[in-house]
């Protein structure tokens, strides 16, 4: 069996590249999330349905490159006319940037009203260690820092699409805005909040600015997963002794960092406790409808649903479930905890497709616009369009590849709360300052 999976995964992912040279396409981030966060399944015994269903994540990921390919093609033809579009010139860039600075004081403000309701620095690093009960409640403050790394890629791809005068200037604000981010996006305990910055950034520079060769995506991609494990394990080690805050307790290893199974065994863990142990309270769809839920407090709906994680988790640890920390499902475990074991996996691949289809469509529209530019000397790009088809590409190409992990919950969730920043954003810079430029 685990030759098969093996011959099968490699296959799929060389089928991926030959189909669709392009490097940032969803295919490619979803065999790189079933290598890194299934990597177990490689090396230790799995039970016989684990095999299984990875088997199935390998078919749908041939189905999604088939979808690629029908839809958008060989998708580095068309990014290279981007790139080799004569930059236009931003003709207000100072308002503009202004603004941004502007708008990142809303999660700045959240940042610090967060630490002020803990009771200072020290007891809000404290809290990161048990922050899904510490800062249960809380949603309707800490999702304003979301906005940050928002603010950031929209001024990231403004920087890279346009040229104007005091560009060097404001590419030096850029960075310290940038490294804001990366600071606070770490004190909100997610590992994912830091990486996804680096990740947008990366993206926006290969479709914008150059092409980023697979050599350099690979040191990056290694980077990114050693610095991942070394961040799950220091979050572990905050402690607060003696009346000192210590973030990294004196028994830290940087070897056993490195070491830390989680991340290979993540996508891997829920399918091993839907398998090993009977579900039989079904949700019957209700674990979707979090995704809208999920925007209403507590303190309005206490009985809300309960998103598939929370629910899994409660399942495994029974009466022991403290509420500290939940696990992710995935779409197949999604799937059977809504639907059961013969009807769940289908669905949750239903889902799956839908998504793909979904990311694609924002593909598919930049290539037909691209196309027409080069095919029409006198077609002039609509660039707050491009501007907008790029965000939502690099913000969605993941999607497809998060699934496998992640829960619908945190996937739509955190694309409506995506989608609404960016807009607030056009609406300020396109509407309340106007966004000037000419070619």
């Amino acid at each position: 069996m685990l030759t098969l999976i093996t011959f099968s995964f490699i296959f799929s992912v060389l089928l991926s590249f030959h189909k669709n040279s392009e490097i940032f396409t969803p295919s490619k981030f979803y065999f790189l999330f079933l290598f890194v966060y299934f990597f177990d399944i490689f090396v230790s015994p799995q039970i016989f349905a684990v095999y299984i269903i990875y088997l199935v994540y390998i078919f749908l990921g041939v189905l999604l490159i088939l979808i690629e390919q029908k839809l958008i093609g060989n998708f580095k033809f068309h990014i290279d006319i981007l790139r080799n579009l004569k930059k236009p010139t931003l003709l207000n860039p100072n308002p503009i940037f202004i603004s941004l600075l502007f708008l990142t004081l809303i999660p700045l403000l959240s940042q610090l009203y967060m630490i002020s309701l803990a009771g200072g620095l020290q007891a809000y690093f404290i809290s990161m260690k048990l922050r899904v009960i510490s800062w249960s409640g809380l949603g309707y403050i800490y999702i304003f820092r979301d906005f940050l790394p928002i603010i950031n890629l929209f001024f990231f791809i403004v920087l890279l699409m346009f040229k104007f005068k005091g560009k060097k200037i404001w590419t030096i604000i850029y960075i310290i805005h940038l490294i804001l981010t990366l600071s606070i996006g770490g004190m909100t305990g997610s590992r994912s909040a830091m990486l996804n910055t680096i990740v947008f950034n990366i993206v926006a520079f290969h479709f914008i600015t150059k092409e980023v060769r697979k050599r350099s995506i690979l040191f990056f991609s290694i980077s990114l997963l050693i610095l991942s494990a070394i961040l799950y394990n220091a979050r572990q080690q905050v402690s607060f002794d003696d009346g000192s805050l210590n973030l990294l307790n004196k028994d830290f290893s940087l070897v056993d960092s490195l070491k830390e199974r989680s991340t290979s065994i993540y996508g891997i863990i829920p399918l091993i406790i839907i398998y090993k142990k009977e579900y039989k309270n079904f949700n019957y769809g209700s674990t979707y409808l979090t995704t809208i839920t999920n925007y209403i407090p507590k303190f309005i709906w206490p009985s809300k649903p309960s998103s598939s994680g929370i629910l899994l988790t409660k399942f495994y640890y029974g009466g022991l479930y403290e509420g500290s920390t939940n696990f992710s499902t995935g779409f197949i475990t999604e799937g059977i905890m809504n639907f059961g074991y013969v009807l769940g996996p289908f669905i949750g691949s239903f889902f799956f497709i839908t998504l793909c289809f979904f990311v694609l469509i924002f593909y598919r529209s930049l290539k037909r616009d691209l196309i027409k530019h080069i095919n029409n000397p006198d077609y002039v790009l609509d660039l707050k369009r491009i501007l907008r088809l790029i965000f939502l590409i690099i913000i969605l190409v993941q999607i497809p590849a998060s699934s496998t992990i992640a829960e619908s919950n945190n996937i739509g969730f955190n694309f409506i709360k995506q989608l609404v920043f960016y807009l607030f954003i056009e609406f300020f810079v396109y509407q309340l300052i106007h966004f000037k430029y000419k070619f």
